[in-house]
């Protein structure tokens, strides 16, 4: 019986981590698709393409966050691709 305590007492909690999770990857999700369409209209959609399997396999929500703004910021694709590159390295 004692086991059937501790479920019932952890269960809200795994549910809020679980929802909080969800929450994280939903505005990781988002903020990729934001930077793919800037890079699109910044620079087209080829950019946008060449770029696409790099910024898909990132889940870290900071460092999506700075990519976004340094995709607002790039004058040319070199620029964002240093951006990349200096993320990278810092969350490493």
């Amino acid at each position: 019986m004692q086991h059937a305590s501790i479920v019932e007492h952890m269960a809200p909690q795994a549910h809020e981590l679980g929802k909080a999770e969800g929450i994280e990857q939903g505005k990781a999700e988002g903020t990729r698709k934001h930077i793919l369409e800037i890079l699109e209209i910044q620079f087209g959609d080829d950019t946008a393409q060449d770029f696409k399997p790099t910024i898909e396999s990132i889940y870290d929500l900071q460092r999506l966050e700075k990519l976004f703004r340094a995709a607002l910021q790039a004058k040319n694709k070199d620029e964002f691709k240093k951006s990349i590159n200096d993320t990278n390295e810092n969350h490493e």
